[in-house]
């Protein structure tokens, strides 16, 4: 069975649902930053209604603070201008409850938290979500980071989400890549914390075994030659699932 080390969180606070904050991004524009708006289902949590609600938009090393009311009065929808991050890069948002009265404490959190729009068909988290964004000469790449694997597409040209959806000659050449690429990284980092099961490397986990019968434990793969192994076999077994070959040679007449 495929499995990852977990991590015991020990840090008290208390875990708030991600679903209590809806995020949406503005549609990218030539030469401005990008922009945001967020609105809060805090008002039946158990926080003081006197609790701060703070919302930081992040990118590795960079973030921005915004302070969106209470938890008794939250602002309906806070717009955020996020014109100090990199408008080429996904952007997360964390959520923080603080206590009031100027001691700081905080209360609960919610991190790791994509923006909505990257739900799939079934309207649940997508493990492999698209963006569109600014990626100069680049036509696409694959970005990793605390909430997991984007797959980002240059929003210069037009219609290229639709395209690779559409076109088994473009997923074929796509989507196998980008898999790889993933791939090598989950199988060098698949540690997550005991109590999240929606931490990336679980659902990447998951998927792996109920769509390509991958249940291998991670932890036993020691060697380079190992690791390597995996990553090849799991991408062999999703070019298999998803049957690139016939679907090209079936759009092309069977030639």
């Amino acid at each position: 069975m495929a499995t990852a080390k977990r991590r015991i969180n020990s840090t008290g606070r208390k875990r708030i649902a991600r679903e209590s904050v809806d995020i949406r991004l503005a549609p990218l524009k030539p030469a401005e930053p990008q922009a945001a708006t967020a609105s809060f289902r805090v008002e039946e949590t158990a926080f003081p209604p006197s609790a701060s609600i703070v919302l930081e938009a992040y990118q590795r090393s960079s973030s921005m603070r915004f302070e969106c009311g209470t938890v008794g009065d939250p602002e309906t929808s806070k717009v955020m201008v996020l014109d100090e991050l990199d408008r080429a890069t996904p952007v997360l948002f964390r959520l923080k409850v603080v206590e009031g009265g100027g001691t700081g404490k905080i209360l609960g959190a919610a991190d790791r938290i994509r923006p909505a729009g990257n739900e799939n068909e079934e309207g649940k988290r997508s493990i492999f979500p698209i963006k569109e964004t600014d990626l100069g000469p680049e036509l696409w790449r694959v970005s990793i980071d605390d909430s997991g694997p984007w797959l980002l597409l240059n929003y210069r040209i037009p219609s290229f989400k639709h395209r690779i959806l559409d076109n088994p000659m473009m997923r074929g050449l796509i989507l196998p890549a980008a898999l790889r690429i993933v791939l090598e990284h989950l199988v060098e980092d698949h540690e997550f914390e005991d109590d999240d099961d929606e931490d990336w490397r679980a659902l990447w986990l998951r998927y792996l075994r109920e769509a390509c019968g991958i249940e291998d434990d991670l932890e036993e793969l020691k060697e380079e030659i190992e690791r390597q192994e995996w990553v090849d076999t799991a991408v062999r077994k999703f070019c298999e699932a998803h049957d690139f070959v016939e679907l090209i040679r079936a759009a092309d007449g069977g030639a």
